[in-house]
């Protein structure tokens, strides 16, 4: 009986251990057995080998412990025991459940029946292999039956085992001839059939029906040897390798001629990049769509693929080119159109990149498109603005406008535009080139009189004086000789020729829009009197607004500041300027240049210009029969003291002889009182108030090679009124102390009068 605290397997022929562990342990053995015993209590495995045991069952001894433990993963082996026959101990015995005599009995007997039953089976073995080599099956199968039967008289499993697994291989032949049979009358079928397909050049299909047939009967056909079948089989191999290489070599050309034609996308040649797709389009034809190697549908497949996206990007690449063209030829709506196909067939690809650049491209152009159309209404807009500027004669204005229009026409091709006003250019350029020529020696000739004037008189910075000589036969005919009549003639001329003293600045603008239109502005503007208490200061607002819709390109702005003002600082937009920009002397004042950029529409430019009158002089005498006008300003100089000023205007007579008919007139701005401290002790000839301020004149008549110094003292006049309020109050104390007979008192507030007062003429 079984014990199910053990693990009992015998070792067939095989080398397979069979699970006997149900069966009665003493039948089990034999004098030929190896019985494996695997005790669950102690975790050791037990191999007993019987004394015959061949050594064929022996050599798989060393695998029993392997395969026991991948049987019973969960049955841990600690030790492991090998046992002869005859070497069993009284554990061993106790373990089975039978006693040694009992073990040698069953040996014993087994044995007396072995001699006889192995013979028999030895001779049926023979008969059985005969048997099986006429492919009489029937009778092999029972031989091996008889074998079994007699196996088990012996208890030997091994060799029924064997039986078993032979009478299996005896019914596989069998079933194997009746398939051979069926196999051989099939591929006569076949093999018509495969020959029409192979004269019709229906490779694959040819070789997919002999593929079919050899998997369907694989394991017949490479069991057994089936000449018709083997020959159609390799016949199939040599044609299905030539096949399969031709193909490949297809398909290598295709990979070669894709890799060149991205090669000549990327280098935009077009001409070989299309026959060499034309030339694949072709070849694609005889490439098989069908799986004939490992992969080769997915290979064939990105073939196609890669195919179809280079035939896009070629088709991408040409798009751009040619729109790129027709940009040049300002075709914009037809470039668009271009793009926009080549877009459409990229819809639903994976070529992003390529959609990308196109969407960028036709967002270019139509920004481009955008900026032709604007430069064409800008262009219509300059001419009407250079008409206008040569109808006025302002060949500036007429000048920037050609400028302008031949750089926009150039911007959109318009050649005939460019040349017409190239040539306006040219004479435009003439005229200017002898304008600014006069006005430079015109310039130049002031400046050599001003450098020149410098000996006789001292020059201010950003002061231009100016000397006029005239004949005085034809200006005054015979004057007289009578000095005090000479120098009323003189003084005569003087009201015609004084010095030029304004009361505004002269402001002109050149604005260019961005669309073209340019206007010039001109305007007087006046100057206004600063409501600063400790200091007389006058300002004038200059400045812009943009008159236009869109952006002004470009604003030039012109302020003329006559001589009689001194410029003492300037703001644009609320920010102090340190530095005057572009500044220029003229005749007429000081010429301040200002150009601004990109001014928004309707945004404004404010500049304030903080100005101090200074003191102008008009010089009159007779040098050498001419009778000579200098005209020039001087900056008043601020004191210690509010509301002090000097002014100190000093007149030489450095040229080399005596002049005659001298007469200086020297005008005291508004708004002063003044005090004369030079000359001492010699009064002008003539003080007048007039709307430009006091004019003193002082008729010196002859002088010699000599230095007049004039030194005026000047008070604001609002300081000079607090100083007559304070004066005032000082007296009255003075007459009050006086009347009361406090004469200390009255003295020293007359002192203090004295003191005030000197602090304003020292």
């Amino acid at each position: 009986m079984g014990d199910s605290k053990l693990i009992i397997h015998k070792l067939s022929y095989g080398g397979k251990l069979l699970d006997v562990s149900s069966l009665d342990h003493i039948s089990l053995f034999s004098s030929t057995s190896i019985i494996p015993i695997y005790k669950k209590s102690s975790k050791i495995l037990y191999t007993w080998v019987g004394k015959k045991a061949p050594q064929s069952l022996k050599n798989f001894i060393p695998k029993i412990r392997k395969i026991i433990s991948e049987q019973y993963p969960n049955q841990a082996i600690i030790r492991y025991v090998t046992i002869d026959s005859g070497d069993e101990n009284k554990d061993f015995f106790d373990m089975l459940n039978f006693t040694e005599k009992q073990l040698e009995e069953q040996i014993e007997n087994l044995e007396r029946k072995r001699f006889t039953i192995i013979d028999d089976i030895d001779q049926l073995r023979v008969k059985e292999n005969n048997l099986l080599m006429t492919n009489n099956f029937k009778e092999a199968k029972r031989n091996a039956e008889e074998i079994i039967e007699l196996a088990r008289q012996i208890n030997d499993m091994a060799i029924e085992v064997e039986q078993r697994e032979f009478i299996v291989k005896i019914e596989k032949m069998q079933g194997d001839k009746e398939k051979i049979k069926l196999i051989n009358k099939e591929i006569e079928n076949i093999r018509a059939e495969y020959e029409n397909l192979i004269n019709n050049n229906e490779i694959f299909k040819a070789h997919s029906i002999i593929s079919g047939f050899y998997k369907h009967w694989e394991d017949i056909i490479e069991e057994n040897e089936i000449t018709p079948v083997n020959l159609l089989i390799n016949k199939d191999k040599e044609i299905w390798s030539s096949y399969i290489k031709e193909q490949k070599s297809i398909y290598d050309d295709l990979v070669n001629l894709l890799d060149e034609i991205e090669n000549e996308i990327s280098e935009r040649s077009f001409d070989s990049a299309n026959d060499k797709l034309i030339k694949i389009g072709e070849k694609r034809t005889s490439l098989a769509s069908s799986e004939i190697i490992d992969g080769w549908f997915e290979q064939t497949k990105n073939i196609n693929r890669k195919y179809r996206n280079l035939k896009l990007k070629f088709d991408t690449e040409k798009a751009v080119n040619e729109a790129e063209k027709l940009i040049r030829q300002f075709s914009y709506e037809e470039a668009i159109s271009k793009l926009n196909g080549t877009l459409e067939n990229l819809k639903n690809t994976s070529l992003s990149e390529e959609s990308n650049k196109l969407e960028i491209l036709k967002d270019e152009i139509i920004s481009k498109k955008e900026d032709y159309e604007l430069n064409n209404v800008k262009l219509e807009n300059l001419k009407i603005s250079y008409d206008k500027a040569i109808q006025d004669d302002k060949l500036n204005v007429a000048l920037y406008c050609c400028e302008s229009i031949i750089s926009t026409a150039k911007l959109i091709g318009k050649e005939q535009i460019i040349e017409k006003y190239e040539k306006f250019k040219i004479e435009i350029e003439e005229k200017i080139n002898i304008s600014r020529k006069k006005h430079k020696e015109e310039q130049k000739e002031l400046f050599d009189k001003a450098e020149k004037l410098k000996a006789i008189i001292e020059v201010d910075e950003n002061v231009l004086p100016l000397m006029e000589s005239f004949s005085m036969d034809e200006l005054l005919g015979d004057i007289s000789e009578d000095v005090n009549e000479m120098m009323e003639e003189l003084g005569t001329f003087l009201e015609d020729h004084r010095v030029s003293v304004k009361e505004e600045i002269n402001n002109k603008t050149l604005l260019k829009s961005c669309s073209g239109e340019v206007r010039e502005l001109e305007k007087d503007l006046k100057v206004e009197k600063s409501d600063i208490k400790e200091e007389k200061k006058f300002s004038v607002n200059s400045g812009l607004i943009n008159p236009f819709d869109d952006v002004l390109e470009e604003a030039i702005l012109t302020d003329l500041i006559p001589f009689n003002f001194e410029i003492n600082s300037v703001e644009l937009n609320g920010k102090a300027i340190e530095e005057l920009p572009n500044k220029l002397l003229t005749k007429d004042g000081v010429e301040v240049e200002w150009t601004m950029k990109s001014i928004k529409p309707k945004e404004s430019i404010d500049i304030n210009y903080d100005l101090r009158k200074r003191v102008s002089r008009t010089i009159i005498f007779v040098l050498e029969d001419e009778l000579r006008v200098i005209k020039t300003h001087s900056n008043i100089s601020f004191l210690d003291k509010e509301g002090l000023y000097d002014a100190k205007m000093p007149f030489s007579n450095n040229f080399g002889t005596s002049i005659d008919g001298v007469v200086v007139e020297d005008i005291i701005p508004l708004y002063y009182i003044h005090y004369i401290k030079e000359p001492a002790n010699v009064l002008p000839d003539k003080i007048n108030d007039s709307e430009l301020g006091n004019l003193i004149k002082w008729n010196i008549g002859k002088m010699e090679n000599e230095t007049k110094n004039y030194y005026y003292r000047l008070i604001e006049l609002y300081r000079f009124e607090e100083l007559k309020i304070n004066i005032n109050k000082i007296e009255k104390e003075a007459e009050g102390a006086l009347s009361k007979g406090n004469i200390r008192d009255s003295i020293k507030n007359y002192h203090e009068i004295i003191d005030i007062l000197k602090n304003y003429t020292n």
